[in-house]
């Protein structure tokens, strides 16, 4: 049954182990739920908004927040587009397709996190390989950029696994000090061979592209 106002909420990106679902309402909590059980250890910090030292009733709130503004301030040039992962029905984590001017420029970046019960498993870099396949094959991308702290080995080591280059490195600001980020970039190119010759890059299948295509712009 197809979604009455929003068709983006029938996107659906399935590998041979997960799906990938736009992040409803029901998601999100399933999301919020799972970041209560932990994402990262607690001397640790892998992203660049702190949002898991949150206290857990505020964490909760900003989470939704997130996803609905994701919603709200969509257009086909300018748009976050927030998935829940799932593995035999249960949620592990999430991942974002983030792009700006979309039509004229053809690049895309993402953000993810898995919860901590469900790491090592390779679900971080099959969600990856999901996203970035739905970008080039499907939506027509020219390249995908990633960016990570130095510091966080796991997402450094899915750019490097899916076969991005290193692209210079950044410096960002975490609770009010600087720190080292590195920056990722695999273009259209790159990833034709990679999906040819790299069994990290799943195939997925696709349903519901063809009613929420308009809301993507010229593709």
């Amino acid at each position: 049954m197809t979604h009455p106002t929003w068709p983006l909420f029938d996107l659906r990106l399935r590998t041979p182990r997960i799906e990938l679902r736009p992040a409803d309402e029901a998601c999100t909590v399933d999301l919020m739920l799972l970041a209560d059980r932990g994402v990262h250890p607690a001397d640790e910090m892998p992203f660049q908004v702190p949002w898991t030292r949150l206290e857990p009733g505020r964490r909760k709130a900003e989470g939704m927040q997130f996803c609905w503004r994701c919603w709200a301030n969509w257009s086909p040039d300018e748009w976050h587009l927030p998935f829940a992962t799932y593995c035999d029905g249960e949620v592990v984590g999430m991942i974002e397709l983030i792009a700006e001017t979309f039509p004229q420029r053809r690049v895309v970046g993402t953000g993810s996190w898995i919860g901590q019960e469900f790491q090592g498993r390779g679900f971080g870099t099959e969600q990856r390989a999901a996203v970035l396949a739905f970008a080039f094959e499907h939506l027509g991308a020219s390249r995908a950029n990633s960016e990570a702290w130095e510091s966080n080995t796991a997402s450094r080591r899915v750019s490097e696994k899916l076969g991005y280059r290193y692209n210079g490195d950044h410096i960002g600001v975490v609770d009010g000090a600087p720190k080292a980020g590195v920056n990722f970039t695999l273009d259209r190119a790159d990833w034709e061979r990679e999906r040819t010759t790299n069994p990290l890059h799943v195939p997925i299948s696709v349903d519901g592209l063809d009613t929420a295509r308009p809301m993507f712009g010229r593709l």
